[in-house]
């Protein structure tokens, strides 16, 4: 079985975390807010920063760090920008599943 997600590495308080993410993640941050409204809001204006404070939270403490979702909502406001619009960019891409990728074509006897 391949894999569908891929992990991302997350730096709090200079710490590196390592998470990937799975379905029990993902239900655990739908219930809380959306993943697809969020997509939509980076590609028409910017989510709600809170939105995304309970995102890199919970992803954040999957990998194991003791960060609450109003310390990385005061980050996301006050922090470095640079690191954190390449966090959110990490999870993004980590949380949407590359396609399946589909097999060449077998050569039989009679192609060139």
């Amino acid at each position: 079985m391949s894999a569908v997600f891929r992990t991302v590495e997350m730096t709090w308080e200079g710490k590196t975390y390592e998470v990937k993410p799975t379905m029990a993640l993902l239900n655990k941050i739908e219930q809380r807010v959306s993943l697809a409204s969020l997509v939509r809001g980076l590609a028409t204006d910017a989510p709600p920063l809170s939105h995304m404070a309970v995102v890199m939270g919970e992803f954040l403490r999957a990998g194991g760090a003791r960060v609450g979702d109003d310390e990385v909502y005061r980050e996301l406001v006050t922090g470095d920008v640079g690191s954190l619009v390449a966090m959110r960019d990490a999870i993004f891409a980590a949380v949407f599943p590359e396609p399946k990728k589909k097999d060449a074509p077998a050569m039989t006897e009679s192609q060139p």
